[in-house]
């Protein structure tokens, strides 16, 4: 009997399968409920981007200590191949493209180089979601990640939002409505996923032979 074996399709579930710890996913709630706490940080006298810095390193930290703490124990390590690295090149080329691009208009801002109505005239609500959108959207397919789908809509949503939002229930409200509750779904989903993947993979004992106890 002959068996087709489709490698690139089985190296997409195993490297799909990296993200079934649900970690990856609380990541990206707590991100969020950054983004819509940010107002309070900003109250206290901490403005952006040293706020996120300050909410997002701790976040990282506990995200890598996790993958290798918990996950690898129970999954194992895993070496991709030549197309799965030229891919996270590519988003890491975006990703850097993007961190530019927004560097930029962040500069632009607080040092009023550009008038604020002729900056928002060409970067408008429309243009920054659909950059924001599409762009964490191509890096979604090519880590074949879907969760990002979501993340990226709510990024892309929550800042016209909660600009929309802020004359009506202060900057605070604003951003806990428009980041905080698709945050919170978001933490709450990888919450669910990373019980069942305790449950479903627990930990390993990989200690050789000759150092088990007789």
């Amino acid at each position: 009997m002959n068996v087709k074996i489709d490698l690139k399709n089985i190296e997409k579930k195993a490297f799909s399968s990296t993200y079934s710890d649900g970690i990856t996913d609380i990541l990206w709630g707590i991100l969020l409920l950054g983004f819509g706490t940010n107002a309070i940080f900003t109250r206290l006298g901490i403005d952006r981007p040293l706020s996120l810095i300050l909410f997002a390193a701790p976040v990282i930290v506990l995200y890598l200590l996790g993958k290798k703490f918990i996950t690898s124990p129970r999954m194992g390590y895993v070496k991709f191949g030549a197309l799965r690295k030229k891919r996270r090149i590519k988003v890491l080329i975006i990703a850097v493209i993007l961190q530019i691009i927004f560097g930029v208009l962040f500069w632009l801002t607080i040092t009023n180089q550009v008038p604020k109505e002729q900056l928002t005239r060409y970067f408008n609500p429309v243009i920054e979601f659909m950059l924001i959108v599409l762009s964490m959207s191509i890096i979604a397919y090519w880590i074949d990640y879907p969760t990002l789908y979501f993340v990226a809509l709510a990024i892309g949503l929550g800042w016209p939002v909660a600009e929309f939002l802020d004359p009506h229930t202060g900057s605070v409200l604003a951003g806990i409505l428009a980041f905080g509750t698709s945050g919170l779904a978001i933490m709450i989903y990888g919450l669910v996923r990373f019980i069942r993947f305790i449950k479903l993979y627990p930990k390993q004992n990989i200690s050789a032979d000759y150092e088990k106890p007789e």
